[in-house]
C-alpha cells in the first residue's frame, strides 16, 4: 500500500487520479511508485513495458505516466484503437478528478 506522509496535496491528488485510471490496482501502483515517497521506482519507459501484457494495458500505463509527469508520450490514436468502454470511463473519471471538474448529474454520462 502506498502511504506518503510528506507528499504535497498535488502529488496525492495525481496519485488518486492514477488510482482511478488503473481501477485502484494496488499491485500495479506499488510497482510504479515507492511506498513512502512520491517518486517513480524506475523510468517511465521501463514501467510501461515491464508491467504491461496487452496493447490496452500499455496505453493505460502511458496515460498514467502522462498524468504523473508528462512522460508517457501517449498518442491519442493508441487510445482510440486499443481501449474499451471501461478504459474510457476510468480515464474520464481520472481526468475529472484530477482537474476538479464539476458537473451536474444530468450532464455526466456515467
Amino acid at each position: 500500500m502506498i502511504y506518503w506522509n510528506d507528499a504535497s496535496h498535488s502529488d496525492k491528488h495525481l496519485l488518486e487520479s492514477i488510482k482511478i485510471l488503473n481501477n485502484h490496482d494496488d499491485y500495479l501502483l506499488q510497482q510504479f511508485f515507492h511506498s513512502n515517497i512520491p517518486r517513480l521506482k524506475a523510468s517511465p519507459k521501463a514501467l510501461v513495458s515491464n508491467l504491461s501484457t496487452s496493447s490496452s494495458e500499455i496505453t493505460q500505463r502511458k496515460a498514467s505516466m502522462d498524468i504523473w509527469n508528462g512522460s508517457g508520450n501517449l498518442p491519442l490514436h493508441e487510445m482510440l484503437s486499443t481501449w474499451n468502454h471501461d478504459n474510457w470511463l476510468r480515464f474520464f473519471k481520472a481526468i475529472i478528478y484530477m482537474k476538479d471538474l464539476a458537473f451536474r448529474i444530468e450532464e455526466c454520462p456515467f
